[in-house]
């Protein structure tokens, strides 16, 4: 998700840890705001396009994507806009669909990062704030005149069209930090990846989890070159990952290594310590020397029953050892389980066009409704259960749902609130489930299966 928000636009500095609901939804429609006043950067035609007055005026239309749930277009409007005008009669269905397509999918990109901006000092474990990154495929509407997210399935079957989403993810506040959209084709998880970190502002503040598609040694050069601490899975001592080229014992392990890397194969016999010869086309860092010094730790944990799980990072072994270690890398969990969410509780297979800026509209919708539900939602305190040991927090289902109606003007604070504190989910820190992989690539919802 490039971003082209600068740091002068943002309104406020609100803490995000002792943030109220009225503060998120006020950051939000300021940000709307900032949007409708650079209207003519967004729009496909700037010089006509939403200029003159109309019931689907531009912040209207944002307002509704925003609030965009598993319905038909006509249900959807019929739910929004019967909300922000009940005496009115409603648009049609093509008018709304017309309107959308004026507007640009940078649009949303623009008001997610206005939106961010308003926050700071969200949560840190260590002194840090822990953020994942990982990819996920996202399953589209058929377009047959879309190539670049058409996939070819096995021989003898139809094509299906999907996304690659990379996100950047803060796992202790839960809430998306940034984001790369792209089309199958052209989607690369390395470099999303690298693109996200690259866009951090603090980098030295983080740390970076990430899995073990991740565990390179030229990521390892970019987190450093940043200054961005990290904690990556790597493919285990038997496998063909990095670490399989290294003497390592098939036990448990925390090894600190310095080595110099060069692709030039004459300098291999250069009496050079810790020299290691590489293949250049896998490494970005040689162009101004034949050399590049990477230092990093190699830490392998016990999983039980006869499992490792071999990492690498960065962080200082007297302060950051084996155990965790283990623990931040867990917790980057977080980010499957926001993918879920935005896919399933969200609602995002169900699109309300074929067209792919459109489709993009509603991804980058998604997003910010995301953070803005997770904000709203660590407003709520749920006292303990009398008799009960248990901790509880607010069901994210229940807090998507009322948040589009808080959004909207349809319920104040107070009531937002009370109904958050209904229905709680009970916290189970160390279940354990299996990923269910049927789920990965599920097919975006036909048009014709919607409730009305």
């Amino acid at each position: 998700m490039s971003n082209n928000f600068t740091s002068t636009d943002t309104f406020s500095s609100l803490s995000a840890n002792t943030v109220t609901p009225d503060q998120v939804r006020n950051a939000l429609l300021d940000s709307i705001q900032v949007l409708v006043q650079n209207r003519a950067e967004y729009c496909v035609h700037p010089e006509t396009d939403f200029t003159r007055p109309c019931r689907l005026d531009f912040s209207t239309m944002v307002k509704t994507i925003l609030s965009f749930g598993s319905s038909t277009v006509r249900g959807e409007l019929s739910e929004t806009l019967g909300i922000l005008n009940p005496d009115a009669d409603l648009p049609s269905k093509n008018a709304f669909i017309m309107r959308r397509q004026l507007i640009r999918p940078a649009a949303f990109q623009f008001l997610f990062h206005a939106f961010m901006s308003c926050f700071t000092d969200f949560k840190t474990q260590y002194g840090y704030r822990i953020l994942a990154s990982d990819c996920t495929i996202h399953s589209i509407p058929n377009n047959s005149k879309d190539y670049n997210t058409m996939v070819h399935g096995k021989p003898g079957t139809k094509t299906y069209h999907q996304l690659g989403i990379e996100n950047l993810h803060d796992t202790l506040s839960d809430i998306i930090v940034d984001a790369v959209v792209n089309d199958f084709n052209d989607h690369s998880e390395e470099e999303a990846f690298l693109q996200l970190v690259g866009n951090l502002k603090n980098p030295e503040a983080c740390i970076i989890t990430a899995d073990r598609f991740y565990g390179s040694l030229n990521n390892i050069a970019h987190l450093s070159r940043i200054g961005a601490h990290f904690v990556l899975r790597c493919k285990d001592i038997d496998s063909n990952g990095f670490a399989s080229s290294y003497q390592l014992p098939d036990s448990e392990f925390d090894l600190s290594f310095h080595k110099k890397l060069t692709f030039h194969r004459r300098n291999a016999d250069a009496d050079i310590p810790d020299l290691q010869v590489i293949v250049k086309r896998s490494f970005d860092f040689f162009d101004e020397s034949d050399y590049f010094d990477v230092n990093f730790r190699l830490v392998r944990v016990d999983l039980g029953g006869g499992n490792f799980e071999l990492l690498v990072t960065d962080l200082p072994r007297n302060l950051f050892p084996p155990n965790v270690i283990r623990e931040i890398y867990w917790k980057r969990w977080k980010i499957e389980t926001s993918f879920r969410r935005i896919k399933h509780i969200m609602a995002s297979l169900y699109f309300h066009s074929y067209k792919h800026d459109s489709v993009l509209q509603e991804i980058y919708a998604k997003f910010i409704m995301y953070n803005f539900a997770t904000l709203v939602s660590a407003a709520v305190s749920i006292p303990p259960t009398p008799g009960k040991k248990q901790k509880r927090f607010v069901n994210f289902s229940v807090a998507v749902y009322e948040s589009r109606y808080f959004l909207l003007g349809k319920i104040n604070a107070a009531s937002l609130l009370k109904r958050l504190r209904q229905d709680p989910c009970i916290v189970r820190p160390d279940r354990v489930v299996s990923r269910n992989k049927r789920l990965d690539n599920q097919p975006a919802k036909p048009f014709n299966a919607r409730a009305v």
